[in-house]
C-alpha cells in the first residue's frame, strides 16, 4: 500500500495530536517495512529525514488560505500521488479528494460537542459544523477508547467501521532517581511531601473540585503541597486568583521536560486527575508507569484506561475526592499496592500495538 499521512501536527506541535502523529509515526516506520509511507506536512522538519514527504505550506496570513490548502491543494497533490490510504490525525478531515482513495481520520475526542462551555466558541461551532460530513466522506475512523466509539455512534450513528487503537506512554517515563526527584524540589521550591495534579489550566481540566478537597485536607490538618504541572489554557483567570488565595502551598510549574514530568510523578504521593471528560488521558498512565498511585475521575474513558489500578471519585464532589486522598496518604500499604498495579496497567498499553493496530485497519479498508 501506499499510504499519506498528513502530518501537519509534527510542524506546529499542538499539545495531544502532535505526540500522537509523533509516535504513531515513529512506531509505524519501525514495524512495518512493506509499505510505502508519504508525509504531507506544512514546512521542512528534521522529523521527516530520511523520510518521503511533500511540503504544502500554510500561509497563515492569506485569507482564506487554509481552507484552500484543507480542501484544494492537498487534494491536487494527492491526485499526483495517488494513495491507497489517506490519515487525517488530527479531527478535522478528510473530505471529498479528486483522487479516490481509502481516507481514514482520527477523532481523538467530542468534548467541543459534548461540552462546548468548556472550549473556545468558535472550535466548538467548527466541530458541529463539520463532524458529521467528516464522517460521511471517511471511510473509517481510527479512535483512542471505547468511550469515544460509543460516544461518536451514539451521536451520529455512521455507517463507517470505527477501530479503536488504544494510545500510550513512550519508554522515557520511569520511576526517577533519588537525586533526579531532589532537583526538581529545589528548582521549584518543593519544601513538603507534595500531591501532584498534570494537565492544562482550563475549566474542562476541573482543578477547581482539587482545589476546594485539598482546602478541606489542609483545614483536617494535613500538611501537603500541591503542585500543579501544566500550561495555562483558555480561562485561567478566575482558577489563579483562588490559587493564590493558597499561597506557598500550591505551586504551578507551568511547562517542563518530559525528564522533569517523570520526577515530579516519582516524588509526588498521589497524581489526582479529575478531568470531566477524556477521549483517552495520558497523565494518569504515565503517572502509573512512573510507579506514582493515581486517583481520578470515574467519567468518559478514564475507567477504561486506568482500569482497577487507580482510585475512581465522582469529579463534581470535592468530598468524594478528599476521602480518597485522605485513604492514599495515610496507609502505606495502599499506596505501595497502588504502584505496583499501576506500572501493570501501563505496561497493557503501547505504540507498538497502535500502530500494528492501525496497519491492519488501513488493510482491511484497503481491500473492502
Amino acid at each position: 500500500m501506499r499510504i499519506v499521512i498528513i502530518a501537519d501536527p509534527i510542524d506546529e506541535q499542538y499539545a495531544g495530536v502532535y505526540y500522537y502523529t509523533k509516535h504513531l509515526i515513529e512506531a509505524l516506520i519501525k514495524i512495518d517495512k512493506e509499505n510505502e509511507y508519504i508525509f504531507m506536512h506544512t514546512r521542512i522538519n528534521d522529523f521527516f529525514n530520511n523520510q518521503k514527504e511533500v511540503i504544502i505550506p500554510n500561509y497563515r496570513w492569506l485569507p482564506g488560505w487554509m481552507s484552500l490548502r484543507k480542501f484544494v491543494f492537498i487534494s491536487f497533490a494527492l491526485l499526483k500521488i495517488k494513495p491507497d490510504v489517506v490519515l487525517e490525525p488530527a479531527h478535522i478531515g478528510p473530505f471529498s479528494f479528486f483522487y479516490k482513495c481509502k481516507k481514514v481520520v482520527t477523532i481523538h475526542d467530542l468534548t467541543p460537542v459534548l461540552f462546548p462551555q468548556y472550549h473556545i466558541k468558535i472550535s466548538s461551532i467548527i466541530h458541529r459544523l463539520f463532524l458529521p460530513l467528516i464522517l460521511r466522506n471517511a471511510d473509517g475512523v481510527l479512535v483512542p477508547s471505547e468511550c469515544t466509539k460509543k460516544d461518536i455512534e451514539r451521536l451520529y450513528q455512521p455507517k463507517v467501521p470505527i477501530q479503536v487503537t488504544y494510545e500510550a506512554v513512550t519508554e522515557d517515563f520511569q520511576p526517577s532517581s533519588k537525586k533526579q526527584i531532589r532537583e526538581v524540589k529545589d528548582k521549584f521550591g518543593i519544601e513538603k511531601p507534595y500531591i501532584l495534579s498534570v494537565g492544562t489550566l482550563e475549566p474542562r481540566k476541573n482543578l477547581i473540585t482539587l482545589l476546594k478537597a485539598y482546602k478541606i485536607l489542609s483545614e483536617k490538618g494535613y500538611d501537603y503541597q500541591l503542585v500543579i504541572v501544566g500550561r495555562k489554557g483558555w480561562y485561567f483567570k478566575e482558577l489563579l486568583e483562588e490559587i493564590e488565595n493558597f499561597g506557598k502551598d500550591i505551586i504551578i510549574t507551568g511547562y517542563v521536560s518530559r525528564s522533569e514530568l517523570s520526577a515530579f510523578y516519582s516524588g509526588a504521593e498521589v497524581m489526582v486527575f479529575p478531568s470531566l471528560y477524556e477521549g483517552f488521558g495520558l497523565p494518569p498512565l504515565e503517572a502509573m508507569q512512573c510507579g506514582c498511585p493515581v486517583i481520578c475521575s470515574n467519567t468518559s474513558s478514564l475507567p477504561e484506561i486506568c482500569g482497577k489500578a487507580a482510585i475512581l471519585i465522582d469529579p463534581n464532589v470535592p468530598e468524594d475526592l478528599q476521602i480518597a486522598l485522605q485513604k492514599v496518604l495515610t496507609d502505606d500499604n495502599i499506596r505501595s499496592s497502588m504502584r505496583h498495579e499501576g506500572i501493570k496497567q501501563a505496561g497493557k498499553f503501547s505504540w507498538e500495538k497502535c500502530a500494528r493496530e492501525t496497519l491492519e485497519f488501513f488493510r482491511l479498508l484497503h481491500n473492502r
